[in-house]
């Protein structure tokens, strides 16, 4: 009975079902990165608005995978799912260990709050990950064929990237 009153009045389950019915509007490009706070608003439900703990303005789900979802699209949040498989098996040395177990705390944590839009949550999550991540990535030295076309390829993923970044912004 209390876990049922403490849902009755948690402002996650509205909040969440809004936020899929607006992924569900805008799929493939979701609403554009920063927008959700904007789009949103059509979308805050009654129920939403009447519990207690419900802020004016709505800026995060408190979900990181709905989060994704409605900035960016369901692809690049199944993106993101894809690379927060390093957290699947526990890295053997001390060290890796230790940033294992505190970036899987982050990310479970930032599917029932906003952790990782948080300055120094946000960044500390990333540089875990990216400990993690490092043992998934070769990194040895690039022969000169190799270096050559990350050359090229470099200019053309980051215009791409602007490119999605402008088109899904408007």
């Amino acid at each position: 009975a209390r876990v049922a009153d403490a849902l009755a009045r948690d402002i996650r389950p509205p909040l969440y079902c809004q936020t899929l019915r607006l992924i569900a509007d805008h799929p493939l490009l979701g609403v554009g990165p920063g927008n959700f706070r904007r789009e949103f608003v059509t979308y805050r439900s009654l129920e939403h608005k009447r519990r207690r703990l419900a802020a004016e303005v709505t800026a995060h789900p408190h979900n990181e995978i709905l989060h994704i979802a409605a900035q960016v699209g369901i692809p690049l949040a199944c993106l993101w799912c894809l690379c927060l498989f390093c957290l699947v098996r526990t890295p053997s040395t001390p060290l890796l260990a230790v940033a294992h177990f505190s970036a899987w705390m982050i990310v479970v944590h930032a599917q029932f709050d906003k952790v990782m839009v948080q300055p120094p949550t946000a960044l500390l999550g990333l540089i875990l990950l990216g400990l993690l991540w490092r043992r998934h990535i070769p990194c040895r030295a690039l022969d000169g064929r190799r270096t050559a076309l990350l050359r090229r390829l470099a200019p053309t993923v980051a215009v791409a990237l602007m490119g999605y970044g402008l088109v899904a912004g408007m």
